[in-house]
């Protein structure tokens, strides 16, 4: 017996055949934002210094994966300049709740589960009230314009300004 041709006999809509096109695939803000992850990673390091050597050099080797998270946050908000200034501050308080939970998790190891949240606290804490640090703030919205950059020149140059 032969199966019915015609798509009216089916249960549902016709089957789509998906494709992927390579060439519509950004990956240059996504490298841009690793690279910049590893960077920005070199300051809360500097920072809790205190902290055993290897809650440090776990927060230096998640720096890139930190930075990648933030990417998948924020790229929403590189559709225009100004949603990208109002994400910043939001994503700075994201990296940094990552970024001390991190560490936090890898303090308690030697001193004890309630590092985790005193880290994550004084991290947020820290970025909140005046002081230095809220250079930081300047510094993330150049960093999210230089990877929002890197998509928009990456659509110009597979010439996609179109597309998304």
């Amino acid at each position: 017996m032969q199966r019915p041709t015609n798509h009216r006999n089916r249960c549902g809509p016709p089957a789509r055949s998906v494709e992927l096109n390579v060439r519509s695939l950004d990956v240059k803000p996504i490298i841009r934002a690793i690279i910049a992850g590893a960077i920005w990673a070199i300051l809360p390091a500097m920072i809790f210094r205190w902290a055993p050597w290897y809650a440090v050099g776990g927060v230096l080797l998640s720096g890139p994966a930190v930075g990648w998270a933030v990417f998948v946050v924020s790229r929403w908000a590189y559709g225009s300049r100004m949603l990208t200034v109002l994400w910043t501050v939001p994503s700075v308080y994201f990296a940094a709740a990552i970024t001390s939970l991190v560490i936090g998790l890898l303090d308690s190891i030697a001193r004890g589960g309630e590092m985790v949240m005193e880290s994550v606290v004084a991290t947020l804490w820290g970025i909140s009230i005046p002081s230095p640090l809220w250079l930081i703030y300047p510094l993330a919205l150049a960093t999210h314009l230089w990877v929002s950059r890197g998509r928009s020149v990456g659509r110009e140059l597979n010439g996609l300004n179109n597309a998304i």
